[in-house]
């Protein structure tokens, strides 16, 4: 691979912060972000380049374990990224601005996560989510298993029929909540909407002579919030 001169992207480095009192334009805050950064991650041919080193927004912080699990974005696309143990988070926060100093890509039960090994904060200010950010995702009988996003015909479609929903469902979905701030404390009356972003396959089981079906979804909303599901039987 040959490393790509950071002169060739001269627009995607600007800084996202704008002189005290002046609001950036949303389309600055936008050309802040690398475009096609999280394609070239999923796809891990740039892990060596010295050069590439990526703008990409944090949707969403998740501690698990000794590790903290991310949802990175380009504005285009998103995707989920592990940021190992030896790495400091304390500088990030959600919706923050970093550059991705050191990265690498692996796949992890059939969904491929970025490994963000080095970064710099480089707008702590933002608070809102820049762009429409879609989910990547893998394309189906590819044998060589690459990772793409849906196609603009399929994507049309899934439009027409998600703004269908949206408002046959409008009053509901006023009392949908981010997954993010779900807690087993919280009262058990509540609803997301999210998307199934993988489906593990249908297992029997039984216990104490009765039986049924089984399988896992894992689920993400437009907040980047993602969470895993059980199905039982009927549902």
């Amino acid at each position: 691979h040959t490393p790509t001169p950071a002169s060739s992207y001269p627009d995607l480095y600007l800084p996202a912060t704008s002189p005290k009192g002046i609001s950036p334009h949303p389309r600055a805050l936008m050309e802040a972000l690398t475009a096609s950064a999280i394609e070239r991650i999923a796809a891990n041919k740039d892990a060596s380049d010295d050069v590439f080193k990526p703008n990409v927004q944090v949707l969403n912080i998740k501690k698990i374990n000794d590790k903290h699990r991310v949802i990175i974005s380009d504005g285009k696309f998103m995707m989920p990224a592990v940021v190992p143990s030896s790495v400091d988070v304390s500088s990030m926060k959600e919706n923050c601005v970093i550059q991705v100093t050191k990265h690498g890509a692996k796949e992890i039960k059939g969904k491929m996560y970025g490994i963000l090994m080095g970064f710099d904060v480089v707008d702590s200010e933002q608070t809102e989510k820049l762009g429409d950010p879609k989910q990547m995702v893998k394309q189906v009988g590819d044998s060589k298993g690459e990772y793409t996003t849906p196609s603009p015909v399929a994507n049309k479609v899934a439009s027409k029929t998600q703004n269908a929903k949206e408002v046959k469902n409008v009053k509901r979905n006023l009392y949908c909540q981010p997954i993010a701030s779900l807690n087993p404390y919280a009262n058990s009356n509540w609803t997301i909407k999210a998307r199934v972003t993988l489906k593990g396959r249908m297992n029997s089981w039984m216990k104490n002579g009765r039986s049924g079906k089984v399988f896992n979804v894992n689920l993400l909303d437009a907040h980047g919030g993602e969470i895993r599901a059980t199905f039982y039987n009927d549902a």
